[in-house]
């Protein structure tokens, strides 16, 4: 039977089956490596207020706050924000960190922040450019004059594995790409098995932008792209990097 797509698939799909698989398939020691380059190349310093937009169960936030900076993480899964709220009780963190349910797309945030974040490939998740692009915009208004912000985003040249499988605990994970050259559309059929039986099953969606479309789109909304890396190692981006990590500045061409 076709699997059904739809334009809101993301209201769903981080769930606590995504916890399960993705909250142990990263490392910590990948997560520290990345919480210090994020320091590095935002040039973060102690005091600063950090945007997580779209934190999930809060793997970069909490590190962060727990550095010393104040981080608002935002995201639509209540699932997920659970999570991350239940770790920062647990490490007593309610100072230095706040968690609040939105879309990507409209943010209620203006001038607030010396850093955004947005990690993951969380991005492209809306089904056309002009919504994409106003999340963009939100986050240009959510940052202060000669603010910060990265994206971390997948390489759309980057030769992707058609079919991974993965294992935690009595759960397999299945996840089939398949990708669309001509529109940069990225669908991803994602199955989660239990005991021989399915118990997640999900189409994922999204637009694979290129460097180039994503410059166009910082730019209207004034931001200035300052640097870009091919992965977390600070590596220079080039056709085949595994990632395309963009550093950019608003208002940098008036500073």
């Amino acid at each position: 039977m076709c699997q059904i797509i739809t334009d809101d698939w993301w209201k769903d799909a981080f769930d606590k089956y995504y916890f399960k698989i993705y909250g142990k398939k990263t490392a910590q020691e990948q997560t520290t490596r990345e919480v210090i380059s994020l320091e590095n190349v935002l040039q973060l310093a102690k005091g600063y207020k950090v945007l997580d937009l779209g934190c999930g169960y809060g793997r970069h936030a909490i590190p962060l706050a727990r550095k010393g900076y104040y981080v608002v993480g935002a995201d639509f899964s209540e699932f997920l924000l659970l999570k991350a709220q239940e770790d920062v009780t647990k490490n007593k963190l309610q100072e230095a960190i706040h968690f609040i349910r939105c879309a990507m797309r409209n943010p209620p945030f203006k001038s607030e922040f010396d850093a955004v974040i947005n990690t993951f490939t969380s991005f492209g998740f809306f089904p056309d450019d002009e919504t994409n692009f106003e999340v963009i915009r939100q986050i240009s208004n959510s940052l202060k004059a000669h603010g910060r912000f990265l994206l971390d985003f997948t390489n759309s040249y980057y030769p992707r594995v058609q079919k991974d499988f993965s294992v935690q605990g009595d759960l397999i994970s299945v996840e089939e790409e398949t990708f669309d050259p001509l529109s940069g559309k990225a669908i991803v059929h994602w199955q989660i098995f239990k005991e021989g039986k399915i118990v997640k099953d999900v189409v994922c969606k999204f637009t694979r932008y290129t460097h180039r479309e994503l410059e166009r789109m910082f730019s209207e909304a004034g931001l200035g792209i300052e640097t870009v890396y091919g992965d977390w190692d600070y590596s220079p981006f080039v056709y085949n990097s595994p990632r395309m990590i963009i550093i950019a500045v608003k208002g940098m061409k008036e500073i």
